[in-house]
């Protein structure tokens, strides 16, 4: 499964330009899904040493993930083009309309996204 997570907010409490704490569990879940085989692509409109500063964080805080601001090369093979909007299976970002309304809770995104794999995995 190829999972995209936004980074402020999502991750890490929104502190552009600069980088917060991480939030309560998104790492360790994060760190799960990665080790489980899962592809993990951090998203995020930072760019440049904003974009830098978010790698150091991931790294610094040892959050494992496949790719940054980078869609899946075997998916863009697949494909035959490389779009600007990066391609998931699943997205987790703060903007949606769910945490939006119930915020972000990462025991509640842990449930939701293994409860969705099962299903996925069904025959």
């Amino acid at each position: 499964m190829l999972i995209s997570v936004d980074f402020d907010s999502t991750i890490f409490v929104d502190g552009y330009p600069f980088v917060g704490d991480p939030l309560p569990g998104a790492i360790d879940t994060i760190n799960r899904w990665y080790n489980n085989g899962h592809t993990i692509t951090i998203n995020t409109c930072r760019e440049d040493v904003y974009a830098e500063s978010a790698i150091l964080a991931l790294e610094e805080h040892g959050c494992k993930y496949s790719f940054f601001n980078q869609n899946d090369p075997l998916r863009t093979a697949k494909y035959g083009y490389d779009p600007r909007k990066i391609g998931s299976d699943i997205v987790i970002d703060d903007r949606c309309i769910w945490f939006l309304l119930n915020g972000v809770d990462w025991r509640v995104i842990d449930e939701m996204v293994d409860d969705y794999i099962k299903l996925k995995d069904k025959p």
